[in-house]
């Protein structure tokens, strides 16, 4: 069953294809990419959710890359680099 994670703090240039390719070069493979945008303006809310083929996939990238920069990601001008918080919603059955 699939199984989504949800991200925040991205930056306006991150994409749904960006999101991907940073997943695939953590050798994982993306389900799908859905970015919040403002519905008036269309400019992206800064977070989004990403879907995997299963919860264990999901768990196993909350795990590598929660708190941490992106790969590919531009460094941030401030002393400390931000990282993406990401996190998995509970399943309801």
């Amino acid at each position: 069953m699939a199984a989504s994670l949800w991200m925040g703090d991205l930056e306006p240039y991150m994409d749904e294809n960006f999101i991907s390719r940073a997943f695939a070069t953590m050798g994982e493979t993306v389900m799908s990419v859905k970015i919040i945008r403002n519905r008036l303006t269309g400019i992206p809310a800064g977070y989004c959710f990403v879907e995997f083929a299963d919860l264990a996939t999901a768990e196993k990238c909350l795990h590598k890359i929660n708190g941490k920069p992106l790969p590919g990601a531009t460094p941030a001008q401030e002393t400390e680099a931000q990282g993406i918080e990401i996190t998995c919603p509970r399943q309801h059955r």
